[in-house]
Formats: C-alpha cells, structure tokens, sequence
C-alpha cells in the first residue's frame, strides 16, 4: 500500500525531469521499484530504462528488490544471481546463463542497467566497440612502482595514496599530461597546497597516464572520465548514447559527482526523462567527490521547469527520534537565504518513544564498557546498532563487547585480528616467543613473507626503464636507478611464500641465511631470512613486556611496511585509516606479558561472525557511513571525535579529498540517529588515544543533559 506521495510518483511516470527529496525511513527504494514496474506495466520498453547508483551496494539492493517485483514467483537462488549476476551461480542453470537472462527483457533490464555509474561507463564504453583492458593483477603493482619509485627519484618524501588521489583528480577533470603543470599549479594553489610541487606531480601524472597508453589500460576514474570526453567532443558516440534510453533513474543521487550527474543528464537528454532521488541531508562521500548541491542546486540550474516531489514521512522512527534528528539537521541551514529544509514528519501510528540521552564518561574504555551493560540489560543484541566516526572506535567497541561476552560484528572491517596489518604484527609476536609453536607454523611464517624491518637494504637494482627499453632488470640499460643494493632501505624483503614454504619451520629458514649463489654471493632469500631472524631474536631480547615487544613490530616492521605498500601516514585520520589499530591493539597489550597478550587474542578472535545465525544474534558494530540503508531497534553512537579533527598537514603535504566540513559532520549524525527505530543513546568520552577530547558541540546542539558516568 502506497501512501498519497509515493502514488503521485508512480502516477508521473518519470514523465519529465523530477527531483524527489526523500525523508530517512520513507520508503525511497520501495518507490522506486514500484515506479519501474509500473513504467513497464504501461508499455515501456525494459530495455530503454536505465537505474543506476553510487555504490555497488545500492546497486546489488535495487537489483534484488526490482528482481522481487517485476518478478514474484522467482526463487531465492534467483533473486540472489540478480543482486550479485557476475559472482552468484545460478541453480540448475541452462548451459548458457546468457541465453536464459536474454530470453526477458526484463532480466537484461536488471542485470544490464541496474548498476554504478561506473559499471555503466565501461558499457557505454564497450557498446560503442571500444576494446577495455582495466588496470588490475600485476599491472596494478607495476604502475604502484611507478609512482613509489618517481617519488624517490624525484626527492619527495610524499604517500603515494595522496599523489594517487591527486592522480584522479586531474583524470576527473579531463586534464592532457601536456597541460598537467598548470592545472596543478592552479589546483595547489586553490586548496593551500605546495604549490611548488606541480611540477613534479605532473611528472608523475604523465609517467602514470604513458603507463596506461603504452598498456592499452584504462582504470575506472579514466574510463569515467572517457565517456564524459566522448560525450562532449565525439557526434558520433554521443549520437549512440543519446538514443540508448528513454528513462533515466538515478538512485542516491546526493552522492553523485558532477561529473557523473552530466553523464546522465546527457544520457536522457532525448526525453528529458530523468528522476534524481535521494537526501541532501544524508550526502556523506564528499572525500569520493560527492556534491550534495547537485539534487537542489545543479538540477535546478540544467532543469529549471524540473517538477519536485518529497517523500515526508518516516515509518521507523519514533517521534522523539525524529524530533531531535529535526532540530540537529536544521542546523545546516541556519543563515541561508535559499533554505530549503524538506518536510520529515512521522507516521500517524509512531510512538512518543523515550527522550534521547547522553553519557559521558573520562575514558574510552568506560565508554565502551557503559555502552556493553546498555545491551547486556536488553533481552536481544542483535537488536543494536553501535556507530562511530572511525574504524580504530569500532574496532575498541567491538573487542570490548567480545571481552564481556557480549556477541558481536564489526561491519566497519570484520574483527580487527582478521586485518592484514594486524595478522602481521600477532605473526611476529606469536614467533617471538614461540607461541604454541608458532615457528613450525608455514601459515603463521606467511604472514610476514615480504615484511622488512627499517634496517633491511634493497636487494637488488631496480631502475625506472624508458619507454621502449627492453632490458632484463639485471642488466645495465643505462636508465635511471631508483634502489641500489646496499644503499636504500626496503619494506619488502622480495623474500616471499615460496621461500617460506621451500624452508618449512624455523629452523629451515636459519639454515637459508647462509645460501649463496655460485659465484659465492648471498642470495635474496638469504638475505631475506637474515632480516628475519636477527629480527625475532632482537623481539626475543626485549623480554617478556607486550607494550615493548608490540610496539617495536609496529615501529620497525609494519608500519613502514604500510607506507611503502599503501601509502600510509602515521597521522592518518581518515574512516579507514589503519595507522589507529594499532593504538587499538598495544591498548590491549598494556600491564601485560606477551603470553597474556596472545591469550587475550585467541579469546577474542575466537568469534569471526560468518553464520546467518550469528547475524541475527549479533551487535552490529560500524561507522555511519557503513549505517546508511540500515535499521534496527536500539542504536548507541559514540560522538567521541564527532565533528573529526584533520591532521595538521606537513609544508609540503598534499592535501587529500576535500577537509571535512561542519554540515558534513552533522549529517554523519543525523544518519546515525536516524538508524534508530525505538531508542537512540549516545555516548562521549573525555579522552582518546591518550589526548583530551572536548565534549561534542552537536551535544550542545541536540540540547542533551549529560549524565555523567565516571
């Protein structure tokens, strides 16, 4: 049953360009299945709609739904191959899976054109007879070089994460290697950049982009940025696209890009039939280049006879949640001459429901354990949510409520012993004292394969050859060296799981330190199990002390491994930032032996949350933006570092994504309340990572009396 605002929407038939502003808990997916099955019911053609979205997630949800709809006697096994077509089988499935999915329209329509805006730039791409290759596998590790490798040579002590955003960026903006220095120069400039870096950041732009033509490669931001060139500059493939389809959806639209919302503007320009739906109030990927002006602002200004339509009633929510989610989002317009503040109102059938409360306490630790005696006094711990900022708060949380017994998932990064960076750093604790025989363990010795410590030279001459050079890598070309043996350090031994397999246990990898080649001189792998073993015994000297011997692994071993292999900065701050894990794990490792510390893991590991029936049993634990699409009964937030602080950039840093604003922050709490079905508690702590912390303004904003729970 429809309610008076979604018929109105079915009852348009898309006819138009249209804005729908959507409340949370409104039914906005539910809408919008029903309006693709009634624009088919009224004769459209399956095969001339197209729905796409921000993520593969969205995309996959819609797919099932619209699945469910247009097709209600399907199997489960089906309506699982339509949300995941290219990693789901289907049971009992003809010879050919193609030949079944083309037999219905309908089943093209969904496999085909229910996808990312990504996923449909490589079709557009394809359509028009353009042979793809996407970077990915070995080559993805050879253009990593590239730029690790470019930074070296040209002295920039720089993350290659940040000049790989950088990278994007001017891919986003359709800039020319040629015209590169300039762009940079005026983008640098823009954002209080280095400016004094363009040129060498246009340097490592050109090597990347003569990677990709030299290759025949394209990755998904130049694919993107392909159809908006071709759009724009080639008749004949804009002729194509133009007459591909006559209605364009386009769900969670304030997540968009401009330039993904001018792909699609331009897709339905034949018709001018294109639906934007979606929640300003609930854009949150401004760092991905998302533009929450684009449902109110840039629609407006391309549409200016766009017809708007709201969805104002949230069916989840009781009305105190409602109320306090009001009275925090409308914050965001406060002083702003064109406001527009949706409509949000609750259902006639909600709830009052309890007042909202706050609880602060001096520690983290008091936090996470306030929050685990909230649960364990309801009868049902699948019934909550807990949502923080980070991932590092998460991972805290979720440990804390495994330690009491509480059953529990993290759905921010599954549970923090199962990350790699962090199975690398209990790999070395668990050989530094031998752990239940962790040395004659091949599965445990893997995990360090390729893991150097700062004292570790390179093994071998690398060199940045010039296009066309043919040379062996042994060989000496003439082109530039960026590593001589015995000269720089390396985070990677190049010592990997085949010698670890070849030794066997540890006493087959002391044996391998003294292997040599036949002209008597040291091997890779000899030098590589050196490292290794100088290294272990060094832990083994350290004594008995955790803290000691989990923070010399970090020091020395991961962490710069992280900085080479992805580009890490120990001051990293961002969602998933890895760099606080580990303040989460030498937190667990504080007042005690090493034994203890390992012990404390396997009894928290223990629990990795795979089963369906652990699912339903289980706190869910994640960030808000892992939260949105989601509800549940209970939710308690953590508002510890709610507005995040960026890291003070270093002179020469390049700044990465666009700075976290204010409104930002706040709609990262006003999708987080907006979780809440009956109840919503929110908890702050004083303290984090050993620095103070300030009582979150939004508290002040929500109007919350503190309770104190020191």
């Amino acid at each position: 049953m429809l309610n008076q605002y979604q018929q109105a929407i079915i009852d348009s038939l898309a006819k138009g360009p249209q804005v729908i502003e959507a409340c949370p808990g409104s039914g906005k997916t539910r809408t919008l299945e029903f309006l693709i099955a009634a624009l088919i019911e009224s004769g459209a053609n399956p095969l001339r709609i197209g729905a796409f979205t921000f993520s593969n997630k969205s995309a996959s949800e819609m797919r099932w739904r619209v699945a469910r709809k247009l097709f209600p006697e399907a199997t489960q096994n089906e309506l699982d191959y339509f949300a995941e077509p290219f990693k789901a089988e289907l049971d009992d499935s003809p010879a050919d899976t193609r030949v079944w999915i083309e037999a219905d329209p309908r089943r093209v329509f969904i496999v085909d054109w229910i996808c990312t805006i990504h996923a449909l730039s490589y079709r557009l791409l394809k359509a028009a007879g353009y042979k793809l290759r996407v970077l990915s596998g070995k080559e993805q590790y050879e253009v990593d070089n590239i730029i690790k490798d470019g930074l070296k040579e040209l002295d920039w002590e720089e993350s290659p994460k940040a000049i790989k955003h950088w990278i994007s960026k001017a891919i986003f903006d359709l800039v020319e290697p040629r015209q590169s220095e300039t762009y940079y120069a005026q983008a640098l400039a823009d954002c209080g950049g280095p400016v004094w870096r363009a040129g060498t950041l246009a340097e490592l732009y050109r090597r990347y982009r003569d990677f990709l033509k030299f290759r025949k490669l394209v990755d998904f931001d130049l694919m993107q940025a392909n159809v908006v060139y071709l759009l724009r500059n080639d008749p004949a493939f804009r002729a194509k696209a133009t007459s591909m389809f006559d209605y364009i959806l386009v769900d969670e639209a304030q997540d968009t890009s401009y330039q993904q919302c001018e792909i699609a503007w331009t897709l339905g320009e034949a018709t001018n039939n294109i639906v934007f739906i979606g929640d300003t109030d609930q854009s949150l990927y401004a760092f991905r280049g998302a533009e929450p002006r684009v449902i109110r602002d840039y629609f407006v200004e391309r549409y200016p006879a766009v017809q708007r339509f709201n969805l104002p009633i949230n069916y989840r929510s009781v009305q105190s949640i409602i109320t306090t989610a009001v009275k925090l989002i409308t914050r965001n317009y406060a002083g702003s001459d064109d406001m527009y503040l949706k409509p949000f109102n609750w259902h006639e059938t909600a709830e009052i429901g309890v007042p909202m409360t706050y609880t602060e306490t001096s520690t983290f630790a008091e936090l996470s354990e306030n929050i685990a005696n909230a649960i364990l006094q309801s009868e049902a711990p699948g019934d909550w949510f807990v949502l923080s900022r980070t991932r590092a708060e998460c991972a805290m949380i979720h440990t804390t409520l495994l330690s009491m017994g509480i059953p529990a998932i993290n759905k921010s990064g599954g549970i923090l012993f199962g990350a790699p960076h962090i199975r690398k750093v209990l790999a070395y604790a668990r050989l530094a004292c031998n752990y239940r025989d962790a040395r004659d363990n091949v599965e445990i010795l893997s995990e360090i394969a390729n893991v150097a410590t700062v004292n570790f030279r390179a093994p071998m001459t690398r060199r940045r050859h010039v296009e066309g050079c043919c040379a062996k890598p042994w060989q000496h070309c003439g082109c530039p060296i960026i590593q001589e043996e015995g000269m720089d350090y390396s985070a990677a031994r190049f010592y990997g799981h085949k010698s670890v397999e070849a030794a066997g246990n540890w006493q087959g990898i002391v044996e391998q330190q003294f292997e040599r080649n036949k002209g008597g001189f040291i091997t890779i792998v000899a030098k590589g199990a050196q490292d290794l073993v100088s290294f272990v015994e060094r832990l083994e000297r350290l004594g008995n002390d955790a803290t000691r011997v989990i923070n010399t692994i970090i020091t020395d071993c991961v962490m710069p491994w992280l900085a080479t292999e992805e580009g890490l900065d120990d001051a990293d701050l961002a969602e998933n930032g890895k760099s606080e894990d580990f303040a989460v794990l030498t937190g667990l490792a504080i007042n005690k032996t090493l034994l203890e510390f390992l012990q404390t893991v396997d009894e928290l590991g223990c629990s990795d949350g795979d089963s369906g029936a652990k699912e339903r049993e289980s706190v869910k634990v994640g960030t808000f933006h892992w939260s949105k699409g989601t509800e549940n009964k209970y939710v308690a937030i953590n508002t510890t570092r709610l507005p995040i602080v960026s890291p003070k950039l270093r002179q020469d840093q390049l700044p990465v994504g666009k700075p976290a604003t204010i409104e930002e922050e706040r709609r990262l709490l006003f999708v987080g309340i907006t979780r809440a079905k009956e109840e919503c508690h929110l908890f702050g702590a004083r303290q984090w990572n050993n620095y103070e912390i300030e009582t979150s303004l939004f508290i002040h904003e929500l109007e919350l009396e503190g309770n104190n729970a020191n």
